[in-house]
């Protein structure tokens, strides 16, 4: 058994793998720690809009709203306008006060809602933070600090004084919430379902290019560097549209069924599939084998920046920054609006189109520099 690892030991395979696996370690600690370091003392930077109906009570309360809760807050025009920002992902949350909320204050013992509108096709945590928002909305609502504004409110409609007053004292405990869910996931293994996407097409692409570079070498001598090239984005093309028709069909024997229908999800996987495995390759052009100490480091930012984990917003500007060059961001972004519902898919596609085409301009460059014995120049 001595000789036996003695040998293993004398391979560079196995050296190779050994600091491998400890560079896996030690980079996805200092991505990850990095990345996500601050998280929560971020949550101020959470865009959150609100939309009063009300041109009284309802106004006054916005406006306290908008000053008050420890978000970025946004003043918003309509319902339909808080719907499409949600939808586009520019707000995490939507505050809506109805139109009959001084209406149903001047009651006796009337109640009245506040809305919080979400959009679930999003991280997890979004919903977290509609849940929390909504909490912090009534509670700022039925708190004496809304007074002031409620009595100054009705003393414009000219409501006496006291009973004005007496109004606004009741409204503690008279003011709900209400949580409204746009494209609603109510199964958490689906709103994983983008992470396990990402995560298997770039590692597989990753993969895959590794293998075809050692395929590469091994025919070198029998064919020329351009060729060589060709072959490998044929194979590539070739792999994306087989592994995205399968990964489609394996996503319907689970029973997620995407809400842009079969073939959309499938077109965007299969161009996601090629943009990974351009993106990996390019490192394995310009570095060979060593590409794949940078394609480790790649993995881990995609994975902390694309906001499949957590809303980008939380990020610092620095992550932020680094995942807009990244394909994962786009990557996510796509499936999330195919599998769930949103918007900014075509945005999505041409970013991943941009990306592909510059990772292949750069192995074009790789291919130029590492030149083939003069024999097969």
């Amino acid at each position: 058994m001595g000789r036996t690892l003695g040998l293993f030991f004398k391979q560079k395979t196995t050296i190779i793998g050994l600091i491998t696996m400890l560079l896996f370690q030690l980079i996805f600690a200092v991505v990850w720690m990095n990345g996500y370091d601050d998280v929560t003392a971020r949550m101020d930077q959470m865009n959150i809009g609100v939309i009063s109906e009300d041109a009284v009570t309802g106004a006054e309360i916005a406006k306290h709203l908008v000053s008050s809760l420890p978000f970025r807050m946004h003043d918003l025009a309509s319902v339909e306008e808080g719907n499409e920002k949600l939808n586009a992902r520019e707000l995490q949350a939507v505050i809506h006060i109805p139109a009959d909320f001084s209406a149903q204050l001047q009651k006796q013992g009337g109640k009245t809602e506040i809305e919080v509108l979400v959009n679930e096709s999003n991280p997890a945590m979004v919903k977290s933070v509609g849940q929390q928002v909504l909490g912090e909305v009534t509670k700022n609502v039925n708190e004496q600090v809304t007074q002031t504004s409620i009595v100054a409110a009705l003393g414009q409609m000219r409501v006496p004084a006291e009973q004005a007053q007496a109004l606004a004292s009741g409204v503690t405990g008279r003011v709900t919430g209400t949580y409204t869910a746009l494209n609603p996931i109510s199964n958490f293994a689906l709103q994983m379902v983008p992470m396990m996407v990402v995560l298997a097409s770039y590692v597989g692409g990753m993969l895959l290019s590794m293998q075809l570079t050692a395929s590469a070498s091994m025919i070198a001598g029998q064919t020329n560097r351009w060729m060589r090239f060709l072959a490998r984005q044929i194979i590539g093309a070739g792999a994306a549209v087989l592994v995205g028709f399968i990964a489609t069909s394996i996503l319907y024997l689970f029973d997620v069924e995407p809400a842009a229908g079969f073939w959309s999800l499938c077109g965007f996987l299969i161009l996601t599939l090629f943009a990974f495995i351009s993106f990996a390759q390019m490192f394995l052009f310009l570095f060979g084998q060593a590409g794949m100490l940078f394609n480790i480091v790649a993995l881990s930012l995609q994975l902390a920046t694309s906001g499949t984990m957590l809303p980008r917003e939380l990020l610092s500007d620095t992550f932020y920054a680094i995942g807009n060059y990244l394909p994962a961001t786009y990557a996510v972004l796509g499936n999330m609006n195919l599998l769930f519902g949103g918007t900014g898919t075509s945005g999505a596609v041409s970013s991943l189109l941009w990306i592909m085409v510059a990772s292949l301009g750069v192995s074009v460059i790789g291919v130029l520099i590492h030149r083939d014995p003069s024999a097969k120049r």
